[in-house]
């Protein structure tokens, strides 16, 4: 789109880091279904806490990370007396996002822009957790609808919120999901093969520039 030739463009596969060591087990029996990405209106975080009552009682939403709307979502969530149902946690350590990846259920992407990428989803893959997200930017370059994840039309909300609850209601699809989410990562989006590519590309130029 910018005028550069086609022939000077090589495209990279995307990755995301392998899930840290497990040092102890599950924590929580409450099912998740994790925000993660920045507490901003354009990750989606208002559509997201919206649909919260519609959700099953015994799912509750966790939004992790920074952002400067963290303040107004935590009042709201006190306003409408979602204490039971929401937990915000701004700017979790390395270790403490390991273990919410690994005890979500699900990871949810309402997001609301242009994402040119969208790594928590990747970082979901890795875990082996399904990703429902809108289609929008570079989502599609990783997300299968309905094998890894569910890609809903972008801005249909109430089909993002039908698409979550339908999969949070049965079980066996979210967890086949899961699985599959990790195999593709491990096939597809492991930082090597991004490295491995990378190199391949620096040989290829030493080699021309070498003739």
């Amino acid at each position: 789109a910018n005028g550069l030739p086609a022939e000077k463009i090589t495209t990279l596969p995307p990755y995301a880091p392998a899930p840290a060591e497990a040092r102890y087990g599950s924590t929580s029996s409450v099912r998740t279904a994790l925000h993660v990405g920045g507490l901003l209106g354009r990750k989606g975080i208002w559509t997201m806490v919206r649909m919260v009552r519609q959700l099953p009682r015994d799912v509750q939403v966790l939004f992790v990370g920074g952002g400067q709307e963290g303040e107004a979502l935590e009042a709201h969530v006190r306003r409408r007396g979602l204490g039971n149902r929401v937990r915000v946690l701004s700017d979790p350590t390395p270790g403490q996002l390991s273990l919410l990846y690994r005890e979500a259920t699900l990871v949810a992407m309402p997001v609301r822009w242009n994402e040119p990428l969208g790594l928590e989803g990747l970082a979901a893959m890795a875990y082996g957790k399904p990703v429902v997200a809108f289609d929008t930017g570079g989502v599609r370059e990783w997300l299968a609808h309905g094998e890894t994840g569910l890609c809903i039309p972008f801005g249909a909300r109430w089909a993002f919120r039908d698409a979550l609850v339908g999969l949070l209601k049965d079980p066996p699809r979210l967890q086949a999901m899961g699985r599959r989410a990790q195999e593709v990562w491990e096939k597809k989006f492991r930082p090597e093969r991004h490295i491995d590519a990378l190199i391949a590309h620096y040989e290829k130029l030493r080699a021309e520039v070498g003739r």
